[in-house]
């Protein structure tokens, strides 16, 4: 999966999961509220993503003119929140994934079904990163 526009880049050596990010995070709070933090964005994820959902969903059973800045807000609101969580977080994919999403929805040229399924892929791989992290010797082979 690659993905472009003018403000970023997805690819597949994109890391799932910046560990530079997450030491920031422990440096300016605490290696503890930092793996609180983690572990709180990884289990809000599949919220997160039927928020997403769902404010797509609402905003395309809209007619062309029946949509409203209201439900793009909604959308918007969704997907920066998302982007804001895995920013904090390290989710260096899901961030990149939920920007390009951004200028997706301002250009209206999302593909609702294509970026929930991307955004799926990209959270089962950023738990599981998550819980190599968190527990290496349960994943060692």
């Amino acid at each position: 999966m690659i993905h472009r526009d003018q403000h970023t880049q997805l690819s597949i050596t994109t890391p799932i999961l910046d560990a530079s990010a997450f030491m920031t995070l422990a440096e300016d709070l605490s290696p503890t509220i930092a793996r609180e933090y983690l572990t709180a964005f990884t289990s809000l994820l599949e919220t997160r993503i039927t928020d997403i959902t769902n404010a797509l969903a609402h905003h395309a059973q809209d007619t062309e003119d029946a949509k409203n800045l209201k439900d793009a807000d909604v959308v918007m609101d969704a997907v920066l929140n998302l982007r804001a969580g895995a920013s904090m977080a390290g989710a260096r994919r899901v961030y990149l994934l939920m920007t390009t999403a951004l200028s997706d929805i301002r250009a209206d040229r999302v593909r609702p079904e294509i970026l929930i399924r991307e955004l799926k892929n990209e959270a089962r791989a950023f738990k599981t990163a998550v819980a190599r992290l968190q527990h290496p010797s349960a994943h060692a082979a």
